[in-house]
């Protein structure tokens, strides 16, 4: 993405509204947290001696810290500002 790109992005990213704002970063959160998914769920195939049982109980894992420990049912730019003690400003 060159310099222009950039700076078009950003224009329209302040032009939204608020509620449109936090739509669109709540759709940037949670397709980041679906690739980190990807991207672990990958690396984890890659080695040989990671079964896929134990791939899918790693990620059944990962799904319950998110949903019953971090209490995070969906993910929004309001639970992330909350999670991480408001460090996101």
């Amino acid at each position: 993405m060159n310099e222009a790109e950039k700076r078009r992005a950003f224009q329209k990213i302040k032009s939204l509204s608020t509620k449109k704002f936090y739509r669109f970063m709540d759709a940037t959160n949670s397709d980041a947290y679906d690739m980190a998914i990807k991207h672990v769920t990958e690396a984890m195939s890659c080695d040989p001696k990671i079964s896929k049982p134990t791939i899918n109980r790693v990620l059944a894992k990962a799904e319950e810290i998110r949903t019953l420990w971090d209490g995070i049912k969906t993910y929004t730019v309001d639970e992330v500002y909350k999670f991480d003690g408001g460090k996101s400003s």
